[in-house]
């Protein structure tokens, strides 16, 4: 076994001293991600989806093969974000303090070679001669050291390794710090850069957004508005609900994976758990699926025509997540639309209908509900002086138009809440008139109030985390109930 240094672009002389060892650190063990290759997987589907198709070889050959052709197809600058960016920087000052950093090349010379040109504080690379079996540093690559380096003289940086930790004392990897508090480099943090990162079910669930099921509620509003309260559709409803709910994380998933790096980018995406990176993205890539094929499943069960409905939503969501949201006005018409897909699929999954005037109001307070939303995203921005939106059609000077679209639709939303209530008086089906203007004055009242929260800018982004959270909405939702229950 053998090792040469490639000529690098620094000329730095090193000094191997027990107090200035030289740094090694792995490519694809230190300096990658984790999971950098499904994110350059990601990009590649994003920005050069047919690099795909015409490298299927490559896909056949090894990972290192595809990910040598797609690393070629993009600019440097495209691809950051598949290293480890917190060691980067503790490389960086360590660079500028005086020490010497070899990249070895552990994975392909051609991305090792590309990576030193771009990163100036790398000296030089060590490349083997041959490759071996497994990652992190093994038995061979750690006397080839010795060789290049002298005994001892240099420090490795790796997330795993199979090397016994009893032979040496200068691998710094994620399964020795698990077991040793000890800290080659004087600096408890360097640990924290090659973590792997672990699956949380916490944050998995965080990521599928479990809590943006409530508005998979809609599902059963035709059992409510019929009054209908039978044990085998409420079956069929908790079907229903379950399977949307499924199919709508799934979404969630494939939303976040798609627009990871404008969420990298943003005030407070930044913290979802693909940006923020506490989740491996191949979980996304994983589980997406798994939930969508779940989701459709049990719809199957009820009828075909739900899991045809089901099918619609994905493929709309799936539109609306790679180009709809991206135009302003049709992201929240599509928003408004899924919203009364999911009220559309309890009425499949129940065989009851929900009157037209009904279902015209919840279409003006989703679409009402959405431009809140966009709202609050703009104030924020204006208020952070973020820019523009990232990902969106969106600029600052549209809030004031934003604001009066919103709350024109959420009064128009509350008109025909009162015309819904009147019509089913007249046909009979509720028995007392008074009770119409009292619900559409709650209505009106809790509408006003959304948007007055949203004008001070104090609306949570997620406004459905808002509504539930929320006192005020409970206690007019509750009002309406009641006041409906003593109507019929």
């Amino acid at each position: 076994m053998e090792a040469h240094i490639l000529k690098g672009n620094n000329d730095k002389n090193f000094i191997s001293t027990d107090e200035n060892l030289v740094i090694c650190v792995s490519l694809k063990e230190g300096l990658f991600k984790s999971d950098f290759y499904w994110d350059i997987l990601l990009k590649v589907l994003k920005v050069h989806p047919f690099i795909v198709f015409k490298n299927l070889m490559s896909f056949k050959e090894g990972k290192r093969n595809f990910i040598e052709y797609a690393f070629k197809s993009f600019d440097f600058n495209e691809i950051q974000s598949i290293f480890n960016q917190n060691l980067i920087s503790y490389l960086s000052d360590e660079y500028k303090s005086g020490r010497t950093i070899y990249l070895l090349d552990d994975y392909s010379d051609e991305i090792a070679r590309i990576v030193l040109h771009h990163y100036d504080f790398l000296n030089d690379v060590v490349t083997f001669t041959s490759q071996f079996e497994g990652s992190g540093i093994t038995t061979e690559r750690m006397n080839t050291l010795n060789e290049t380096f002298g005994e001892n003289n240099f420090v490795y940086f790796a997330r795993k390794t199979s090397y016994v930790r009893e032979r040496t004392s200068n691998v710094l990897s994620l399964q020795d710090e698990r077991n040793s508090k000890q800290d080659l480099h004087s600096n408890d943090n360097v640990k924290d850069f090659l973590y792997e990162i672990p699956f949380s079910m916490r944050i998995f669930f965080k990521a599928a957004r479990v809590h943006q099921w409530a508005k998979n509620l809609l599902v059963f509003l035709p059992l409510l508005v019929n009054y209908t309260f039978d044990m085998k559709l409420f079956l069929n409803m908790v079907t229903a609900f379950f399977s949307l709910s499924f199919c709508s994380s799934g979404t969630y998933l494939i939303n976040d994976l798609v627009d990871l790096d404008d969420d990298r980018n943003h005030y407070s995406k930044c913290a979802r758990p693909f940006a923020a990176g506490k989740l491996s993205l191949k979980f996304g890539f994983i589980f997406a699926p798994i939930l969508y094929v779940l989701g459709l499943s049990m719809a199957f069960v009820i009828s075909k025509d739900l899991a045809f409905m089901l099918l619609v939503y994905c493929g709309a969501t799936s539109l609306y997540s790679f180009y709809f949201k991206r135009f302003i006005l049709i992201d929240v018409s599509v928003l408004a639309f899924l919203y009364i897909w999911r009220i559309q699929a309890g009425s499949e999954a129940s065989g009851l209908m929900v009157p037209q005037l009904l279902l015209m109001s919840c279409s003006f307070l989703f679409f009402s509900l959405a431009l809140a939303k966009r709202s609050t995203e703009l104030c924020l921005i204006k208020k952070t002086n973020k820019g523009a939106p990232q990902g969106r059609g969106y600029s600052l000077g549209d809030l004031n138009l934003v604001n009066i679209t919103g709350v024109t639709s959420g009064f128009i939303a509350a008109l025909f809440l009162g015309l819904y209530y009147f019509n089913a008086y007249s046909l009979g089906f509720y028995g007392h008139l008074e009770p119409g203007f009292f619900i559409s004055g709650l209505f009106l009242l809790w509408i006003s109030r959304i948007w007055f929260v949203t004008g001070r800018g104090e609306l949570s982004e997620d406004i459905v985390i808002y509504i539930v959270k929320d006192k005020f909405s409970y206690g007019v939702f509750m009002s309406i109930f009641i006041l409906l229950a003593l109507a019929k």
